[in-house]
């Protein structure tokens, strides 16, 4: 008699189909992320669910087991892309009316978060106010109900009425002005409209003034929170340890100074100075620590409670408290997250490979957050357990037990410094080539004794004090290790394509593989290091016109030579500037090393704020501006003047203004550049000059001298530049204006706007188009520069706005994220 066949086992038996079917939510979910419009989610839910039926129904076939598999990973990838799509357009409803941006607005509001101290921002002291609002505002001056976003960031600014910021917890009536979140778009820098869009902050605006309705309660988490940054900054004087402490017990990472975090990130030890994964999991590995030691001292408690199951989930609980007294930010959410899907896995019994675990854990974060999955902190985080997990102990190790300590350290250390190369160089430009020394010192110096130190000082704050020795000892370490020829590796920024080559062949290189493989990961790495951008042929140039808001920097580019005119506005001490956030890093990402001449055309901080960031962050040949003597530029800098003219690689430059000896106001004698190409082709740079200036240049300058087919609109787009003699000169074929959207100063004026589109010239802002990029070798300029255009996503404001009387101190920006 002949036996029966054994019944087929079911494909998803083995836990390895389960990986196939997460990585296929996380696809989803991810590529919504990188679309410009958002797909129908209702359409590819119902597309999921039939493939999801269709999937299950030949897995119980038995024999259709590859298409019921196939058919459950399509569902999978399908169903998080209606997911993702569902929950952006849910936070895209939460949306202002751009018919009340700028207008007064009564609402009532919740402060939801610690409010962050601006100092020196839009030249007075004021706070950003991270707020909850009722989700209905009504007209300051009538009756009419208007809706408005949950999530507001808010600037309180001193002034009249408005002598004492609120408090987090409290409940305010607020009379305010709100804009949608429209912030600076630039090439190579991470896009902080999406950060703010994770967070649920969909409106951002100044308060004109205030009234408390409520205190904040006792036991409000907010008002916990603030109650220990007081305490704080009351028992420590130190400015920088207090910053420290505040950022370690509560994340509060807006008290350290520019110039810190650079230093931070030059040493590769930015993330142990944030609330990150590496603290939240070493704060639950060390109550587990302690919760085993009890369990050996008292044995009988393992009897109703095993000791590795009581480690597991009370250390899970001591990370969910740090993380709640840290805020509950989204790194913090994403740590407790993948913690308590590790926890559940081991409880349950599961003994999936590591990678499955990382890839549930993945796929659970991303369900609460869909935007996690295009984030730094999450890859950042993943990728360093998941080199932690293959990497592994090794065995038969000998010798003294601290030596075996040291040498696992190196080794760990070593591993996840290698693993996480490649992403340091996709998400920021640069890579701490001392970073493996700094972080075998400060790892185990920061986690278990400072950190540690900086939590019990909230019990006893004389912990503080020890605390801060440590601190000066840290930064004495970084900024002796930093001032080492060639700390700091910083090249071009290659296209994702290269990147994602080097990643995936670093992940080869690492994994358990014969050394032939693993070599031939390490040569993935070849096209990274050999990648260098283009840059513009002999008698060609590229110009960018970057997006600082209401401020002008433009970088011109030759074969052989950069040159930047202007470097944006200023908001308070050198570090607080458009320079540091947005025109240095987008000049690394493009490859510059050296600037050939640094331009200030003015001293007007709008122009002239960001040059000294500049300046001390790259060399710079020469500085040539109409700078002041106060001006800490002004003893390196010699004038522009009229009449100096130069070649470089086949392009022309020529100053044609101001002229030598004069004087005047600081928009009179603004620098004004002329390009021009091998093939005639031209842009011409006015900066602030006022219309009589335009008119005298024209007088003294020859018929056609002045043409450029592009033109940077004067002063901004204001009323009193860009008069019809100067357009009719220049005879730009397109212009654009600097200007920042919904700007205080109402630029480009409605009366210059109207004159451009009478001369037949399209008029750009930069609020509109971000950055604009032309290489004069390509052709005539067009709206196909718009950095907006190119890299358009769902999240951003669809359209720019008529100017309005409003404006922010400061712009918002994420903190450091590890």
């Amino acid at each position: 008699m002949t036996p029966p066949a054994p019944a087929p086992s079911p494909p998803l038996a083995s836990p390895w189909p389960w990986g196939w079917g997460l990585a296929a939510w996380m696809l989803g979910l991810a590529l919504v992320q990188h679309l410009a419009v958002l797909p129908e989610a209702q359409a590819w839910g119902g597309a999921g669910l039939v493939a999801l039926g269709l999937g299950l129904v030949g897995a119980r076939s038995g024999r259709g087991r590859s298409v019921g598999l196939g058919g459950a990973v399509l569902g999978l990838f399908c169903l998080g892309v209606a997911w993702a799509s569902a929950q952006a357009q849910w936070r895209l409803d939460q949306r202002l009316d751009p018919a009340w941006e700028g207008r007064d607005l009564v609402m009532e509001a919740e402060v939801d978060g610690l409010p962050t101290a601006l100092p020196g921002w839009g030249g007075a002291s004021g706070w950003r106010l991270p707020l909850r609002s009722t989700g209905w505002a009504h007209d300051a001056h009538g009756d009419a109900q208007v809706p408005v976003p949950r999530g507001v960031s808010l600037t309180w600014s001193e002034g009249r009425d408005r002598w004492q910021a609120p408090r987090a917890g409290e409940r305010w009536r607020l009379v305010v002005r709100l804009k949608r979140v429209h912030l600076p778009q630039n090439p190579g820098l991470p896009d902080t409209e999406l950060w703010l869009l994770e967070r649920g902050v969909r409106a951002q605006g100044s308060v004109r003034t205030g009234e408390r309705l409520v205190e904040a309660p006792w036991h409000d988490l907010h008002a916990l929170r603030e109650r220990l940054r007081d305490a704080i900054y009351g028992q420590v004087a130190e400015p920088r340890h207090r910053a420290v402490l505040a950022g370690l017990v509560l994340g509060d990472q807006a008290g350290l100074p520019a110039a810190d975090w650079a230093l931070l990130r030059d040493a590769g030890v930015v993330h142990l100075f944030a609330i990150s994964g590496l603290h939240i999991t070493g704060f639950a590995w060390l109550m587990g620590w302690a919760v085993r030691g009890l369990w050996r001292r008292w044995p009988q408690w393992g009897l109703q409670w095993p000791a590795p199951s009581a480690a597991r989930w009370l250390g899970l609980l001591a990370a969910w408290g740090y993380a709640l007294l840290a805020g509950w930010g989204v790194p913090a959410q994403r740590t407790v997250g993948l913690l308590a899907v590790l926890a559940l896995l081991a409880s349950m019994g599961r003994l999936w490979p590591w990678p499955l675990a990382l890839l549930l854990a993945g796929a659970v974060v991303g369900a609460a957050d869909p935007w996690a999955l295009v984030q730094p902190g999450f890859w950042l985080s993943f990728v360093a357990v998941a080199v932690l997990m293959n990497g592994g102990s090794l065995p038969g190790e000998s010798g003294p037990r601290w030596r075996q300590a040291v040498h696992e350290l190196v080794r760990t250390q070593a591993w996840i410094t290698f693993g996480l190369l490649p992403l340091s160089l996709l998400f920021f430009g640069q890579v701490s080539l001392v970073g493996l020394v700094s972080n075998l010192v400060a790892v185990p110096l920061v986690s278990l004794a400072l950190v540690p130190l900086a939590l019990v000082g909230v019990a006893l704050p004389w912990a503080w004090h020890g605390a801060g020795w440590l601190i000066d000892a840290l930064w004495a370490l970084m900024q002796a290790m930093v001032g080492w020829p060639g700390a700091v590796w910083a090249p071009a920024q290659a296209p994702n394509a290269v990147a994602a080559l080097a990643v995936v062949g670093t992940a080869v290189a690492l994994w358990r593989l014969p050394r032939a493989w693993r070599l031939a990961g390490l040569l993935s790495w070849v096209p990274l290091l050999c990648w260098s951008p283009a840059r513009p042929p002999p008698g060609a140039f590229r110009l960018l016109v970057l997006d600082v808001g209401q401020g002008s920097a433009v970088w011109l580019q030759t074969a052989r030579h950069d040159l930047l005119l202007d470097a944006g506005p200023g908001w308070g001490a050198a570090g607080q500037d458009a320079g540091a956030r947005w025109v240095l890093p987008v000049l690394r990402a493009q490859g510059v090393s050296r600037l050939d001449a640094l331009v200030v055309s003015h001293a007007d901080s709008d122009h002239s704020g960001g040059a000294l960031s500049v300046a001390r962050g790259l060399p710079v040949g020469a500085v040539v501006g109409s700078l002041p003597p106060g001006h800490p530029l002004a003893a390196r800098a010699r004038p522009c003047q009229a009449g100096e003219r130069w070649d470089w690689d086949g392009v022309q430059l020529r100053w044609l203004h101001p002229l030598p000896g004069a004087e005047g106001a600081d928009n009179a004698i603004s620098c004004v550049l002329h390009v021009r190409d091998a093939a005639g082709r031209a842009a011409l740079l006015p900066a602030d000059l006022p219309a009589a200036q335009e008119r005298a240049l024209v007088a003294r300058s020859p018929a056609g001298s002045l043409r450029a087919e592009l033109l940077l609109a004067p002063h901004h787009g204001s009323a009193t530049s860009s008069s019809p003699e100067w357009l009719a000169a220049v005879a730009p074929q397109w212009a654009l204006a600097q200007s920042g959207y919904r700007n205080r100063h109402g630029h480009p004026a409605l009366s210059v706007q109207q004159r451009y589109h009478a001369a037949g010239v399209p008029l750009l802002t930069s609020a509109e188009c971000g950055a604009y990029e032309w290489r004069s070798a390509s052709g005539a300029p067009s709206a196909e520069g718009c950095w907006r255009l190119q890299r358009r996503r769902y999240w951003h404001t669809p359209e720019g706005a008529p100017p309005a009387q409003d404006a922010s101190i400061g712009p918002d920006a994420p903190p450091t994220e590890p």
